[in-house]
């Protein structure tokens, strides 16, 4: 069994998709009290950015048009980090604005230590897939873990509620 996010590729193995991740971008109060407030995706080069190393093109963000056309931005910044919590961290610390998943940055969203920015130009949300092989012996422990993912992150998720 595996989890994906994004879309597989051909594959011979069963996929369902339980949920999906949305990518936000969050910076402290204080970060934007001092720098200011980008408007736009087009407004980052003149901000520090914490770069997530994890990420296949992490100086290339991912965006939409007003239009609702997919693009990426090209950012930089002095801080890298290869882990999307030390990366919520740093920016909850007002060292600059993060590109996170959803999960990791919702409870410091809720909390107000970060601001979600650009929701506009936020990216379509990406999907999550649980791929496992065809068998007419699959292990119940992987059906069960399988249905319990699916009951369980269908639909808008909880870790989102309330931002």
């Amino acid at each position: 069994m595996a989890i994906r996010v994004g879309k597989p590729g051909d594959s011979s193995l069963i996929i369902r998709k339980p949920c999906v991740v949305r990518i936000v971008v969050v910076a402290a109060p204080e970060y934007l009290k001092s720098h200011g407030t980008p408007e736009a995706s087009d407004d980052l080069g003149s901000h520090s950015c914490i770069i997530d190393t994890n990420i296949a093109d992490s100086n290339k963000w991912p965006f939409r048009t007003a239009t609702g056309q997919a693009k990426t931005v090209s950012v930089d910044g002095r801080i890298r980090f290869s882990n999307a919590e030390a990366g919520i961290r740093a920016a909850e610390a007002g060292l600059g604005l993060a590109c996170v998943p959803g999960f990791v940055a919702g409870d410091v969203i809720r909390s107000g230590r970060v601001m979600r920015i650009l929701q506009p130009f936020e990216p379509e949300p990406y999907d999550v897939y649980v791929l496992y092989p065809h068998s007419r012996h699959l292990s119940a422990k992987v059906r069960l873990l399988v249905d319990a993912l699916v009951e369980r992150f269908w639909g808008q998720p909880e870790r989102e509620a309330g931002w």
